[in-house]
């Protein structure tokens, strides 16, 4: 549900904003939303101790980088997409 709400949201601020405006939104949005990520992430890790946090977050990092830019390239397929459909 969460993804398709962001989906929608992208697209109506894409028809909304200006390339500029919307590439700060989108800066904003994926900060705001990676900061709530590893809130819930570290809230059910209590039970980590130190040495397994220390091990954890490292591989999560990475996990993440290689997730943002598979999401990128999938935004700037759709990006090309729609102006290849818009004609």
């Amino acid at each position: 549900m969460k993804k398709a709400l962001l989906v929608f949201t992208l697209f109506f601020a894409t028809a909304a904003l200006s390339q500029d405006d919307l590439g700060q939104w989108l800066q904003m949005m994926k900060q705001d939303l990676k900061a709530q990520k590893k809130d819930v992430i570290t809230k059910g890790m209590q039970t980590f101790t130190e040495e397994e946090a220390k091990r954890f977050w490292p591989i999560y990092d990475a996990y993440n980088s290689e997730l943002e830019n598979f999401l990128d390239a999938r935004v700037a397929l759709l990006k090309g997409m729609r102006m290849t459909t818009s004609r």
